[in-house]
């Protein structure tokens, strides 16, 4: 009989099955292929056959993982949404001792993480989900997404508040909605502009931040 130990690992967590493990191999492959696709392909022109082709599946094994396309382009963004990204992690654990400069050097990783796991043509199809079919799952996380970047800008503050970095009487919350809301307009700009490139987007958000904490 097997020891029941042996269904735990050290820290106390349970150990996944090995149906469990196949499974998330599977889909993990799926998703893999999926954003290989969209990026060389476009997301359109991509089929769920060319999808399970490229994953080693059936068509039928990813439907039985993703109801639609829809579904593996969310499982992308969540993918993206759990990889914050160790140099963006850094600012928001540890941000340099200006305060100007921590919000310029977080803004532009920010814009960096996200145009590495998603191109352009899925921003642009991830933020119309948000606006056209904002009761979907797409579109509830697209609206979504700022709200953990708006966390971790009030983290910084905080912490270099902590350290008397912050001027006396300094509005936090209020700098935050600020940086907020002009983070997305820089953002949605890059979207809607072939033209713009990401080095633009960033010098744009570093002249935005200047002006705002008034460097």
């Amino acid at each position: 009989m097997k020891n029941i130990d042996e269904n735990f690992r050290k820290d106390g967590s349970v150990k996944k099955s090995l149906k469990e493990r196949n499974r998330e191999r599977r889909e993990k492959w799926i998703v893999e292929a999926a954003s290989n696709l969209f990026r060389d392909r476009g997301y359109q022109s991509t089929r769920i056959e060319d999808i399970a082709e490229a994953a080693e599946v059936s068509p039928g094994t990813v439907y039985s993982y993703f109801e639609t396309k829809e579904n593996i382009l969310l499982a992308i963004l969540l993918l993206h949404r759990k990889s914050i990204g160790s140099r963006r992690l850094r600012v928001v654990d540890s941000p340099p001792n200006d305060l100007t400069e921590a919000m310029i050097l977080y803004e532009k990783e920010r814009l960096w993480h996200a145009t590495r796991y998603l191109d352009r043509p899925l921003w642009r199809r991830i933020a119309a989900a948000g606006i056209m079919s904002p009761w979907s799952a797409l579109g509830k996380k697209s609206i979504e997404l700022d709200t953990g970047p708006h966390l971790e800008r009030l983290k910084i503050f905080s912490i270099l508040a902590d350290r008397g970095l912050v001027p006396a009487g300094f509005q936090i919350e209020r700098a935050a909605e600020v940086l907020r809301a002009v983070s997305l307009y820089v953002w949605l700009k890059f979207l809607r502009e072939d033209i713009t490139t990401l080095e633009d987007a960033q010098d744009e958000i570093e002249k935005n931040v200047r002006m705002i904490l008034r460097d």
